[in-house]
């Protein structure tokens, strides 16, 4: 672990050296160099503690160990590096900054392993002698032994009896799976990354499912008024967008038109004199008579609206009718000049108000004609940029969390020829670029693993049994998320490269370890005892996340833990059956070879 911590240190170091800085992309490299770099440590470890409970000194228990694991430490580590390294051919600068981090991060780790983690084991048996031998850890002792570990002897005589059995049920499994595995997308709803229960999100799917209203919006971007009303117009009649929301709304469009019609009004207005200089003496007879006539007027009208059928009409004549009448009675019943007074007051106060209303009226037409420069600053500058183009905001009607919606407003705005942007836009080109990035990264990886392992073993049949089981884990924790629901997001992309590395490692020590001269039992009971640490490790740290609330974090610990279980059984079943069926039974297609060769040899010896 230690040996790790430095590693994740200096690989920061590099990282600010070159890079200068972390995305919420390239911090997974960190998951990356914990899955895959501890497996390089288990390796030697265990391989080391053998070594010291077998009786061999320090020194030799080192030599031995790295004879025996530090080919495939080397393998595994710049496998998974050059799958890493193959994300800098991609086009999104994120995925390339994290092919960059991860691969130097893996470089460096496997250099830590191989020289910093011996050094450390050396001073661990000097300061602590008799705590050196037996591991006493990890299921008995260290000593490979059938007693010892029987489940894993019993699997390596499984594979010995059932190869051919187990080829074919995994050639089945893996052949039904891959349909399943193909039909994995990429999660478009950047809101399913988040706590489905947290408030955000709740108010969120309120907002849209119960208001119709989209936080999300695009936002056109014009170089004139005129040309925000001819926008605005075109927008409005797209079924796809609920409102617009532009400067059209507070400059009308035929502004001198309307200035033309408005000039009558605006001289009349300034000819209107001060009616309180003019105006006549109460008079109250002339007042009854008034009345009167209103009375009459209104009563004339409920006959009318009576004969009509209008019967709201006639009621609320009936009630203006009795109120004149209430009226007239209280104003009689008054003392002559009380009556005079009151009405003297009344109409100062008309007057008053009158002429108040038409001094605002006059101000008001004084004002010259509204624009741009005379709206308010805090609306000036909503549709108003500093360049001195203008901006149109678009709303969304229908919801474009959803891919093909969001694509449909995206191109309903861009049928208008205007540049534009927002976030549905920028969310839609991020998730693209990530995708294409991701499945062309994983591509690139696999071309990188297979070359990568075949330059290593220079031998096909070496390279099919690990390359197929590889493949068949992957195909397996496909199935898995596909069984599951899961789908690939911006959170949990990193599991396949991760997983990618994980398997390559198992099938490459494997195979290492075989071609040191350890007969494939003693590989099962001495590398697959590392595996099954590496994989118990992995699955229960990645595991932890799959109870998280964020449902980034918790598809990714799913996506792991289906990962890491789906290479080990790959590694300890089905590689080994494919080992004794191509390279160690005696019907094994290598030893026929071989014997085929030997005959042509013997026949023609030139």
């Amino acid at each position: 672990v230690s040996t790790l911590l430095v590693s994740l240190i200096c690989t920061f170091g590099v990282t600010q050296l070159v890079i200068g800085h972390l995305t919420l992309v390239s911090t997974a490299f960190t998951a990356t160099l914990i899955g895959i770099g501890i497996g390089f440590g288990i390796h030697i470890v265990a391989c080391y503690e053998e070594e010291r409970a077998r009786g061999s000194m320090n020194d030799e228990a080192i030599m031995a160990t790295l004879h025996a694991t530090g080919p495939g430490v080397i393998t595994g580590a710049t496998t998974s590096a050059a799958a890493f390294y193959t994300m800098l051919l991609t086009e999104f600068t994120a995925f390339q900054e994290l092919g960059f981090i991860a691969g130097t991060g893996l470089v460096i780790a496997m250099w830590n392993m191989l020289v910093l983690l011996p050094a450390l084991l050396t001073l661990k048996a000097r300061l602590f002698p008799r705590h050196t031998g037996a591991v006493g850890g990890f299921l008995s002792d260290a000593i490979p032994s059938e007693e010892a570990r029987p489940w894993l002897a019993e699997i390596g005589r499984f594979c010995r009896d059932n190869s051919m059995t187990i080829g074919a049920i995994f050639a089945f499994a893996i052949l039904a799976g891959v349909p399943m595995a193909l039909t994995i997308g990429f999660d478009y709803n950047l809101l399913n990354l988040q706590a489905s229960s947290s408030a955000a999100v709740l108010n969120e799917h309120e907002l849209v499912e119960d208001f119709n209203i989209s936080p999300e919006f695009n936002a056109v971007i014009v170089p004139t008024v005129k040309k925000a009303h001819e926008v605005t117009k075109k927008l409005r009649k797209l079924s796809s967008v609920a409102r617009v929301e532009s400067i059209s709304d507070l400059i009308p469009n035929d502004l001198a038109v309307r200035e033309k019609k408005i000039e009558p009004l605006r001289k009349m207005i300034a000819s209107l004199r001060d009616e309180r200089k003019e105006a006549a003496a109460p008079d109250p007879e002339a007042l009854i008579k008034l009345l009167a006539s209103i009375r009459n007027a209104v009563k004339a009208l409920r006959v009318y609206a009576f004969l009509k059928g209008q019967h709201s009409l006639v009621i609320m004549s009936s009630e203006l009718e009795t109120e004149i009448s209430n009226w007239k009675l209280a104003f009689n019943s008054l003392p002559y000049e009380v009556g005079i007074d009151r009405m003297r007051r009344f109409q100062k106060k008309l007057f008053d108000d009158l002429n108040s209303d038409v001094g605002m009226l006059k101000k008001a037409f004084k004002a010259e004609p509204y624009s741009v420069a005379t709206l308010p600053k805090p609306l000036r500058e909503r549709y108003l940029g500093q360049s001195g183009n203008y901006v149109v905001y678009v709303f969304p009607s229908i919801d474009v969390r959803q891919e093909v919606f969001a694509k449909r407003f995206i191109d309903d705005t861009a049928s208008l020829k205007e540049k534009f942007t927002g976030l549905p836009v920028i969310k839609d080109e991020m998730v693209n670029l990530i995708r294409r990035g991701f499945f062309r990264a994983s591509l690139y990886a696999l071309i990188a693993l297979a070359l990568m392992v075949y330059l290593d073993f220079r031998q096909l049949f070496h390279s099919f049994t690990v390359l197929v089981a590889l493949v068949g884990g992957t195909v397996f924790m496909l199935t898995g998320m596909f069984t599951m629901g899961v789908k690939f997001n911006p959170a949990n992309f990193v599991a396949l490269p991760i997983i990618l590395g994980i398997g390559v490692d198992n099938g490459v020590h494997i195979m290492q370890r075989y071609l040191g001269g350890t007969s494939l039992r003693e590989v099962l009971l001495r590398t697959g005892r590392a595996i099954t640490l590496n994989s118990m490790t992995t699955m229960i740290g990645f595991g932890s996340l799959a109870l998280s609330s964020y449902q980034g974090f918790s598809t990714l610990g799913l996506i792991m833990v289906a990962g890491v279980a789906s290479c080990y059984l790959t590694a300890v079943l089905l590689q080994p059956a494919l080992m004794y069926v191509l390279l160690v039974s005696p019907l094994s297609v290598k030893r026929q070879a071989a014997l085929v060769f030997e005959e042509l040899l013997a026949y023609h010896p030139d």
